[in-house]
């Protein structure tokens, strides 16, 4: 695949190919990066307590491929090794119903584990799968798999929310009742290439040239890099502590999030024993009402150069980070993946992340709830671990129950890089921050 080809090639084939969005490019060029890993299988694995009728899952599987072009698309390569999407009109469904009635409970997860890590075939292959693994009369676990290049975390609820509705509507008989899909994702891939201004590219590369100029080095071999083995730590903030700094953060005008952002670069500043830290964080990027409805990939990475020698600042900082931010969406509305080759990272030579410290924050209050018509259905946490090189990822979890508002956090990191004591002290140190902001700065 050539990873980085040049945008006014790609542009002229746009009118006889459907090409990758914005978003699916990045993910493309990230999964060759890192090859055979497995990091971009995004898994929803549920247990099922009743009678589970298995053709009404491929059935409502249909219906909400049929609506929606990603679930029903495989990237070609064409012969120039551009990649392009294709959509099937025939969804061609990777479905299977696997017995495990009266196998030990070890290999059950084994099979589960072994379905989630099992790679993709993404040029060319399906680039989803579902399975039925049923444990005993009326006992299941129904898994769904899904490349990252096909969806993202709105994409989830969505597909669970209508494969939900389909079910129900298979084993009832009463009529499906699902919102007319506003646009096919693939005229708004095509949209992204055909109204890209030209100045929007030379913007863009001369910006992530003048970005990412410290981090440009001599032509060396590319090297495969080591597996990488993480620690977990989940922390709970106090909930009186996030609501202050809430209130903090509109004091400011700003969010929550820019709060969290600048709290946790305060921290890698202290890690580091740097005066600027690099950060990068995920959005949605779903800008329009019309994208909505889709599911699809249309999350994109922010990256952030923040300098946190002035912590004892913190209305300045929270400022700064503010204003970044917005720059930032401008600026960066086109990833620095699709100019990497021009650009001769040494990180990513050697498939790696300009960045060592990554931000995941997601607002779970707006969750759907997944149910199976009258069947009991209970979650279960299924991970296809990491093999990114990253040296910490913070997974936020934002809920509010019963009008009071939590907040959450799973740290990974490597374990090359931090022992669990250094996490430990970090976390602490994490804490005092949040104590800080609501101290220090005058709430709404």
């Amino acid at each position: 695949m050539n990873l980085t080809p040049d945008i006014a090639a790609y542009r002229a084939h746009i009118g006889q190919r459907i090409p990758l969005s914005f978003a699916q490019y990045r993910i493309g060029y990230l999964q060759q990066l890192y090859r055979d890993d497995v990091m971009y299988n995004v898994a929803r694995a549920f247990r099922i307590h009743g009678p589970l009728d298995t053709e009404a899952v491929r059935r409502a599987l249909r219906v909400v491929a049929e609506r929606h072009e990603p679930l029903r698309s495989r990237i070609a390569l064409d012969d120039d090794g551009l990649p392009f999407q294709q959509i099937e009109n025939e969804p061609q469904i990777d479905f299977e119903c696997v017995d495990l009635t009266g196998s030990p409970p070890s290999d059950t997860d084994a099979m589960v584990r072994e379905c989630v890590v099992k790679p993709f075939e993404l040029f060319g292959g399906s680039l989803h799968r579902t399975r039925c693994f049923r444990l005993g009369a009326s006992e299941w676990i129904l898994l769904f798999v899904q490349h990252h290049i096909i969806t993202d975390y709105l994409s989830w609820r969505l597909f669970l929310s209508e494969f939900s509705a389909a079910y129900a509507s298979g084993v009832t008989g009463a009529a499906l009742s699902l919102p007319p899909v506003p646009l096919r994702y693939s005229e708004f891939a095509k949209r992204q290439w055909q109204e890209l201004p030209e100045d929007w590219i030379t913007q863009a590369h001369a910006f992530w040239r003048r970005f990412f100029a410290r981090e440009v080095g001599a032509a060396t071999e590319a090297e495969q890099p080591a597996p990488v083995t993480y620690g977990k730590h989940s922390q709970q903030f106090s909930p009186s502590v996030i609501r202050a700094c809430k209130s903090v953060a509109t004091g400011q005008a700003t969010t929550l999030f820019t709060l969290v952002l600048s709290a946790v670069s305060i921290l890698a500043g202290k890690l580091y024993r740097d005066r600027e830290v690099m950060v990068c964080f995920a959005t949605g990027n779903r800008k329009h009402a019309n994208l909505m409805p889709l599911i699809g990939c249309f999350f994109t990475n922010i990256i952030l150069r923040l300098d946190v020698s002035q912590d004892r600042d913190l209305a300045a900082l929270l400022c700064r980070a503010k204003d970044q931010f917005a720059r930032a969406r401008q600026e960066q509305r086109l990833p620095f993946e699709m100019f990497a080759d021009d650009l001769s990272l040494e990180a990513t030579r050697h498939r790696r992340p300009p960045y060592r410290i990554y931000i995941s924050y997601r607002n779970l209050a707006t969750n759907t709830e997944f149910s199976l018509a009258d069947l009991n259905v209970e979650p279960i946490q299924v991970s296809t671990g990491r093999n990114t090189q990253e040296d910490i990822v913070f997974n936020f979890f934002e809920r509010t129950v019963e009008g009071e508002l939590f907040l959450d956090l799973e740290w990974l990191w490597r374990l090359d890089r931090f022992d669990p004591q250094t996490i430990k002290e970090a976390s602490g140190f994490l804490e005092s921050l949040f104590d800080r902001f609501r101290n220090e700065l005058p709430p709404a």
